[in-house]
C-alpha cells in the first residue's frame, strides 16, 4: 500500500497575495470554535494536502464533492458557498498542531471530521443540530482513521489537543467528541474482521515503528546464478526499524534509525549496517560535499556493530543530520534502504543482505541548505598587492541561502600531476598544503566576484616554467567551525612563469 502523507506547512514566510480568491461562506462548520462566515481569503491547496485528501477519500469510496483550499479560517471547517462546497484549513495551525502532538494523525482526523460533514450534507443548512452533526462527523473520522491504520487514541490526539471540556453553543463536550470518534473506530473494527495493512510511516512522529517484512526468496536459475555471483541473501536479518525525528547530536538536527538485527542466520564477527537515502520518488539523493557517502556519491550513513553468532539478536542506530540530506529547507519527503556488510580479515566488506523495500520518512529542516556553484574562474598573473607581486585566481560564483553565515572561498594549489604544493613557511597553508582564501558574507545578490591573490614566492617553487593546477572550495563558519559546502571536482591549469 502506498504511504499516507500529511503535513499542513505555510514555507517561508505569509502567504502571497499571488493567487489570492475571495469566497463568501454562507454555510460553515469548524472543527473547533466559533464558525468563520463572510468573507474568506483563500489559496490553492498545497500538495501534500491534496494527497492526504485523495487517500481519506480512498476509505470511502465516493468521489470528492468539495474543493480544499488554504484559507484564513482559524483550524479548519467544511463550508458552503451557494451550491459549492469547500474543505478549509489554516496552514499554520495544521503545523503547530501536528508539532504539539507529535503526529500527523492529529492532521488527518481534522480532514476527516470536515470530510463527514460534507458526505452527510451538513453543510447545506443551518437548521441542523449543530451538538449532533458535529458528532456524526466525529464519527465518521474515527470510523476512517481505523481503516487508515490508526489506533484508538491516534484517532483522539486531536480532539484531547482542542476540545473544550464542557459543551459550547457550537460544539459538544471533549467527552461526548472522544466517545463518538470511539464509536466510528469500533463499528470499522466491527466491519472489516481483518485490520488492513498500513504503512505506519504515515503517522510520522518523533518516534515512529516500520515492520518490515522479510524479503520473498526469488525463483528462477537466472536469479539463483545471481546470488552465488553476489553473496547476496534473501533472508533479511532486519526486523524492526525505528525512526526518531529531531534528534540533535554534536549540535546537528537530524534522524536516527534504530535497527534490529536477527542474529540466527549471521556467522560471529564485525558488521556493518548502512542506510542509503532517496526522495520521495526513489530516485538517489546525492551527496554535495563528502561527508555522508557512498562510493557513487549517494548520501548514505552507517554504524558498525558485532554479531555473537550465538541466535540473539543486536541492534545499531544510524544517524544523519537533515542538512546531510541536501534536500533543503521545508518540509521533505524521503525514504531510506537499508543493507548488512560483513567485515573481512583484510578489512573489505562482504555484502550480505540488501533490502529492496523502501522505508518512508518525513521531516521538517530548519536548515537552510547552502546553494553554492562556481561559475566561472580564471587566473591572471603579474598582479600586485603593495609591493609584493603575485598572481589571482579571477572567480565568479552564484550563491543562495547565505545571508546568516559567515563564509570562506578556498582555492588549493597542485603540481601538474595533481599532487599538492607543500607550504613551507605556514603563511598560506592549509594542513601543510598551498591555499589562497577570502572571507565574505552573502551580499544578497545571486552572483558574487572574488579575486584571491598569492604572492609567486608562497608557490615555494624553484625558477623556470611550472604547470600547475588549482581548483575551488567555499566553507561556511558555523559555531567556531568550518564546514565545507562546496569542492569542485576537476583542476584546473595555468602555466606559472617563476
Amino acid at each position: 500500500m502506498q504511504r499516507f502523507i500529511i503535513l499542513f506547512i505555510t514555507l517561508i514566510g505569509s502567504l502571497s497575495l499571488f493567487g489570492q480568491e475571495i469566497i463568501t461562506v454562507e454555510h460553515a462548520c469548524n472543527f473547533h470554535g466559533a464558525d468563520k462566515k463572510g468573507r474568506i481569503y483563500a489559496y490553492e491547496s498545497d500538495h501534500h494536502a491534496e494527497l492526504a485528501l485523495r487517500k481519506i477519500m480512498e476509505f470511502t469510496g465516493l468521489p470528492a464533492n468539495f474543493e480544499l483550499k488554504a484559507t484564513n479560517v482559524p483550524n479548519a471547517a467544511a463550508a458552503l458557498q451557494g451550491y459549492k462546497r469547500y474543505i478549509f484549513y489554516n496552514q499554520s495551525f495544521m503545523q503547530r498542531i501536528s508539532q504539539s502532538t507529535k503526529s500527523d494523525w492529529t492532521a488527518y482526523s481534522i480532514l476527516a471530521h470536515e470530510i463527514g460533514h460534507h458526505l452527510s450534507g451538513h453543510t447545506l443548512s443551518d437548521d441542523n443540530d449543530r451538538h449532533v452533526v458535529e458528532l456524526q462527523a466525529d464519527v465518521f473520522s474515527g470510523y476512517i482513521l481505523y481503516q487508515m491504520g490508526a489506533t484508538q487514541q491516534e484517532a483522539l490526539l486531536a480532539l484531547n489537543e482542542l476540545a473544550d471540556d464542557i459543551e459550547t453553543p457550537t460544539h459538544p463536550s471533549k467527552n461526548d467528541r472522544r466517545l463518538a470518534v470511539i464509536s466510528g473506530w469500533n463499528k470499522a473494527k466491527d466491519h472489516f474482521a481483518k485490520k488492513p495493512d498500513f504503512d505506519r510511516s504515515a503517522a510520522v512522529s518523533k518516534n515512529f515503528s516500520v515492520v518490515e517484512e522479510a524479503q520473498k526468496q526469488k525463483q528462477g536459475a537466472a536469479e539463483n546464478t545471481v546470488e552465488e555471483n553476489t553473496g547476496l541473501s534473501y533472508s533479511s536479518p532486519f526486523s524492526v526499524n525505528k525512526v526518531f525525528t529531531n534528534v540533535t547530536e554534536s549540535g546537528n538536527v537530524g534522524m536516527r534509525v534504530k535497527v534490529q538485527i536477527r542474529d540466527e542466520d549471521l556467522l560471529s564477527g564485525d558488521y556493518k549496517c548502512v542506510a542509503w537515502f532517496y526522495n520521495e520518488e526513489g530516485q538517489r539523493l546525492e551527496d554535495k560535499n563528502g561527508k555522508f557517502k557512498s562510493g557513487n556519491n549517494q548520501v548514505s550513513a552507517g554504524s558498525d556493530l558485532y554479531m555473537s553468532g550465538n541466535g540473539l539478536s543486536g541492534h545499531c542506530d544510524i544517524f544523519i543530520p537533515y542538512a546531510e540530506l541536501h534536500q533543503g529547507e521545508g518540509f521533505n519527503l524521503s525514504q531510506f534502504k537499508l543493507g548488512l556488510f560483513k567485515k573481512r580479515s583484510n578489512g573489505s566488506f562482504e555484502r550480505i543482505f540488501v533490502d529492496n523495500n523502501f522505508t518512508d520518512f518525513e521531516y521538517f529542516n530548519i536548515h537552510k541548505e547552502v546553494l553554492c556553484d562556481v561559475e566561472y574562474s580564471r587566473v591572471e598573473i603579474n598582479k600586485s598587492r603593495g609591493d609584493v607581486d603575485g598572481l589571482e585566481v579571477i572567480v565568479k560564483a552564484s550563491m543562495k541561502n547565505m545571508s546568516e553565515d559567515e563564509f570562506m572561498i578556498v582555492s588549493w594549489f597542485y603540481d601538474e600531476n595533481g599532487n599538492p604544493l607543500i607550504d613551507v613557511n605556514q603563511k598560506f597553508s592549509s594542513s601543510g598544503t598551498v591555499v589562497t582564501y577570502e572571507s565574505f558574507k552573502y551580499e544578497g545578490t545571486d552572483n558574487m566576484a572574488f579575486k584571491l591573490f598569492i604572492p609567486y614566492d608562497e608557490f615555494h617553487l624553484p625558477s623556470g616554467d611550472h604547470h600547475l593546477q588549482y581548483r575551488l572550495g567555499i566553507y561556511r563558519k558555523s559555531n567556531g567551525k568550518l564546514e565545507l559546502v562546496k569542492k569542485e571536482k576537476v583542476m584546473k591549469s595555468f602555466v606559472l612563469f617563476n
